[in-house]
């Protein structure tokens, strides 16, 4: 268990920020000699790399010297009075200060284009650049990162896990919130080994995060409703009625199958059947997403690549439409429960597999069989997906269609 991780400071920050990149080290002001035998005030043009998995090294190639503030020429040749296997190590580069150079500095200094980490793959190339990952990663290894780790784990921000912190190196980048990652450390709380294989995921909600690894084969509850990735299930896209300000806020619900691609504190996934609602923005095979609010799946957004549309209801067809009737308080948009006429059963997240033609022909016919003097018919309604029974009466349905 690490109670005390290392936490990068601003020298790691800048680090981490400029790899891949030429820049200047100056020596700091002190008692203790630089290494090497540089004088005091000497700049080195420096070329900060790191190996996949590995610490952060400077490739040394010629003496500069400060102008004026900022602003450096070169002395000398390449690699003139510099060994020229002189590299420094991820220690030796704190003990300067370093001093960030434009890419106009570089032309200007003759710096060649090089890569040294030309074998890193592109997609850890891009976990690199990502600046809200530097709180977790370790001192002096960019792909190092401390997470949570457990067998058995809520993913929420308010309950992330139930294990112990451990250090994971990155692999691959399956999502920008989840990875392929490899343990560093053997878990003491909970099976697993150094070297294996796990999943790592980055959680966020508002401007809180936080990173859970666990096991590939935990049993990991990914989803207010237990689902996970490649599972079918239903979403919802939601279409607002007008009603009173001092009533809740009133939906039409219509679902949409979907197999889930990502799941953190939002979810997106690829529509498995058509939408009544958004037919021609939404054929089959569209991704989509939004929130998980109170255990449906809404979808407010479709993805193009790394961008997202706002998803817009183009019609509503009376005789093709499949629906609920979704309400969410005005105070709280966390809660949104179903109101389905044919379900009373508020969590039921897959709500109304009925059209409006199917009720509206069931009701003809149970009023033409009623016995003679009843005031009323009603169908017995038996939902087809958890199971829950209701009474339905004609009244009750019109006025839900008039909303």
């Amino acid at each position: 268990m690490i109670s005390e991780r290392p936490q990068p400071d601003p020298i790691d920050c800048l680090l981490f920020g400029h790899l891949d990149d030429w820049v200047v080290l100056r020596w700091r002001d002190g008692p203790v000699r630089p290494p090497k035998g540089v004088p005091y005030g000497t700049h080195l043009a420096t070329h900060l790399h790191c190996q996949h998995g590995g610490e952060i090294r400077g490739l040394n190639l010629c003496w500069l010297v400060e102008s004026s503030p900022g602003q450096f020429y070169r002395v000398g040749e390449f690699q003139h009075g510099i060994d020229a296997t002189w590299f420094f190590c991820y220690a030796t580069i704190r003990k300067y200060e370093l001093i960030a150079i434009d890419k106009d500095q570089v032309l200007a200094l003759g710096l060649p284009d090089i890569n040294l980490g030309n074998n890193l793959p592109a997609d850890i190339r891009e976990l690199r650049r990502r600046r809200d990952l530097d709180q977790y990663r370790h001192p002096g290894y960019p792909d190092d990162l401390c997470t949570g780790y457990g067998n058995e784990l809520s993913l929420t921000i308010k309950r992330p896990l139930s294990g112990e912190q451990l250090w994971v190196r990155v692999k691959r980048v399956v999502s920008p919130t989840e990875f392929e990652s490899e343990l560093l450390n053997t878990p003491t709380l909970s099976e697993g080994a150094a070297g294996e294989i796990v999943t790592t995921r980055l959680l966020t909600e508002g401007a809180t995060s936080t990173l859970i690894s666990f096991p590939r084969n935990a049993n990991v509850d990914s989803s207010p409703s237990g689902l996970k990735i490649n599972d079918m299930t239903a979403a919802v896209l939601l279409y607002e009625l007008d009603s009173a300000a001092s009533m809740p806020r009133s939906f039409f619900g219509e679902r949409i199958l979907v197999e889930l691609l990502h799941l953190s504190d939002g979810w997106y996934g690829k529509t498995a059947s058509i939408s009544r609602f958004a037919q021609n923005a939404l054929p089959v095979g569209s991704v989509v997403g939004g929130p998980i609010v109170d255990g449906h799946f809404v979808i407010s957004v479709r993805r193009e690549g790394d961008q997202e549309f706002p998803v817009k209801v183009e019609q509503m067809v009376k005789g093709k439409m499949v629906f609920a009737l979704m309400v969410s308080p005005r105070d709280n948009p966390k809660i949104l429960q179903s109101a389905n006429l044919f379900c009373p059963n508020s969590k039921c997240v897959n709500v109304c597999s009925l059209t409006y033609s199917q009720v509206d022909e069931g009701l003809n016919s149970a009023v033409a069989s009623a016995p003679a003097g009843a005031t009323t018919a009603k169908l017995h309604w038996k939902c087809n997906l958890c199971g829950a029974e209701m009474m339905v009466g004609r009244e009750t349905f019109d006025a839900l269609y008039r909303m």
